[in-house]
């Protein structure tokens, strides 16, 4: 049975994808490791299925998608949903005993293996054996195994890497581009067309890796206002022992699990000195999302980023929250902010994440770096031998 979803299209079956006439087939080298646990259960786009006797405790289990249009499939949209999650090994791929399952999301790094039959080689700058990355498709862009080849059915979908940038280090762009970069571009868009007295006061919320990516792009997105934004930083638990390594100029206030929210709400105020005038969301929790806005002011500015942003969370925001806030919605990244992203890290503008690269036999490895906030890298698997 097909599972012809999204943009970019899989199905079940252990073969290498067809070519798309107009896309290409990308062999993947490299992608990095999440926690399959956070990952929705509508994730479709790079995905196929597995079986949990086909893997170890410590050992990644590679499939290869294929891009299946030929078979017949009378099976609804919701039955297809439920097929892909029963079957995607989400919770046993890697690990026997229903442990987290590890997934790379959207940060697959690899090499154009062949270009489709009707692709014009004069028309485009992409060639067999260049090394890329994958736009992520809009609707459905988080894989949930890790997949041999993938099928990309426009060359449009894919960014050219440069000799200058390595793919190990390349992987991580996909999330700094595609769900960073575009709200802190709309943060600093704002700030401009605005008549702020004073520099604004910006607090920011978010996951592990977007906030990293935040930080790092900080400096970079905000010279141009000179002072800039008076940017806090939100971490829970032991994520600031990171976070005090990484930098020095932004301030820092401790969100506690065990910790009531009018005692995190009062201890927030008082490191920004009072409310807020902008909120970066980067969590799409609406726990924290309802947190964060009990310290913005009155007709102050929330910004989301699409890709963090589920219906669960839209619902809560237009049902909590109906006047005297502005909430923005920003669009995800596009290939131009990709090549942004490259051309920053490249020129030295902008710092890539510190990474360490790990073999598909230390899956085990990198479950225990991803289950602490304090670690000093970011996980990658390298795919290939």
């Amino acid at each position: 049975m097909a599972l012809g979803l999204g943009q970019h299209h899989c199905c079940r079956f252990d073969s290498i994808p067809e070519v798309p006439c107009n896309g290409a087939l990308i062999k993947v080298h490299y992608a990095g490791a999440y926690m399959a646990s956070n990952i929705p259960i509508r994730s479709r786009a790079f995905s196929t299925g597995s079986s949990a006797s086909d893997s170890t405790p410590n050992q990644l289990n590679l499939r290869a998608a294929r891009n299946s249009v030929d078979e017949e499939d009378d099976s609804s949209d919701e039955e297809k949903l439920v097929i892909l999650r029963n079957s995607s090994g989400r919770t046993k791929d890697v690990n026997s005993g229903g442990s987290p399952s590890l997934a790379p999301k959207i940060e697959i790094c690899g090499r154009i293996e062949w270009l489709g039959e009707d692709v014009d080689e004069e028309m485009t700058n992409l060639d067999i054996g260049d090394a890329v990355l994958v736009l992520p498709d809009d609707e459905s862009f988080q894989s949930s195994e890790y997949l041999e080849y993938v099928s990309v059915s426009k060359l449009s979908d894919l960014v050219l890497l440069p000799q200058a940038l390595s793919m190990e280090a390349a992987v991580q762009i996909p999330t700094g581009a595609y769900s960073v970069l575009p709200v802190l571009k709309s943060v600093r868009e704002h700030c401009l067309k605005s008549e702020y007295k004073d520099p604004p006061k910006a607090l920011l919320v978010g996951t592990d890796e977007l906030v990293r990516w935040a930080i790092s792009l900080w400096p970079n997105i905000f010279g141009v206002l000179g002072d800039g934004c008076q940017l806090t930083l939100a971490l829970q638990d032991d994520s600031s022992l990171w976070f005090e390594k990484f930098h020095e100029s932004i301030n820092l206030v401790q969100w506690d699990n065990d910790v009531y929210d009018a005692q995190l709400i009062e201890r927030t105020e008082q490191v920004c000195h009072g409310k807020v005038d902008i909120i970066l969301d980067l969590e799409g929790s609406p726990k924290f999302f309802k947190r964060s806005m009990s310290c913005l002011r009155t007709n102050g500015h929330a910004f989301i980023g699409k890709s963090t942003l589920n219906s669960s969370m839209k619902n809560f925001i237009t049902k909590t929250f109906k006047k005297d806030v502005h909430v923005i919605y920003v669009d995800n990244g596009t290939t131009d902010d990709f090549q942004e992203l490259i051309r920053a890290v490249i020129n030295g503008q902008t710092q890539m994440l510190p990474y360490q690269v790990f073999t598909t036999t230390q899956a085990g490895e990198v479950r225990r770096a991803l289950s602490s906030h304090s670690r000093p890298f970011r996980p990658i698997f390298k795919l290939i031998e």
